[in-house]
């Protein structure tokens, strides 16, 4: 009998092994253990802390690096490194970050202190006025959610989102006609339903 090339036994060992990783994924899939979703989520989640620890980034690297890691909902980690770099150099877009991350973790005086500062160095940045807004909505100061609202429809006078809030504020407020007013030039996607719904008939 002639022996098997030496290229088929490969070749067959690669089909084989292919079937039996085919059939793992087939029981991984059915036990959900772990899915391959998690194992790539934590695979990325490596990758990008190990390029965090072998890049010595740059300052604005740093950041942008933060950023990723608070939208993975990684807040320890965020905040520890913005805030070595607001301590570096007053960095506004680390303190942003930090203020949203006290008040993910319900640190509301020490976000909301945050968050006044970013808007007073940027006062045109809407974000910041929304964020600000809503949480002393929340927290029922209802005043200075006006204020943050208000100066947010200045800015941005198309911003639905903003003039939405800024008539709901109206309403805790006990101002009616200036709810009415401002929630009827809401007028498109959800916020128009939502502003719709809140409109007392007349």
């Amino acid at each position: 009998m002639n022996p098997v090339p030496a290229n088929r036994t490969s070749l067959v060992k690669m089909i084989f092994l292919t079937g039996v990783f085919f059939v793992l994924l087939g029981i991984m899939f059915q036990l959900d253990i772990p899915t391959v979703q998690a194992i790539g989520d934590s695979i990325n989640t490596y990758i990008i802390e190990r390029q965090l620890i072998l890049q010595n980034p740059r300052e604005e690297d740093a950041v942008k690096q933060g950023w990723i890691y608070y939208n993975l909902g990684r807040y320890e980690l965020a905040g520890r490194l913005m805030e070595k770099e607001y301590k570096k150099d007053c960095n506004i877009s680390a303190l942003y970050c930090l203020g949203l991350i006290d008040l993910q973790n319900r640190r509301y005086e020490e976000g909301l202190a945050r968050l006044e500062t970013v808007a007073a160095e940027s006062p045109k940045h809407v974000p910041t006025r929304m964020v600000l807004g809503r949480a002393y909505y929340e927290l029922q100061y209802y005043i200075k959610a006006r204020q943050s609202f208000d100066t947010a429809v200045k800015v941005e006078p198309t911003n639905e989102e903003a003039r939405l809030w800024l008539g709901k504020t109206y309403l805790q407020l006990n101002e009616p006609v200036l709810a009415r007013s401002m929630l009827e030039t809401v007028t498109h996607g959800r916020e128009a339903v939502e502003a719709a719904a809140l409109i007392k008939p007349k």
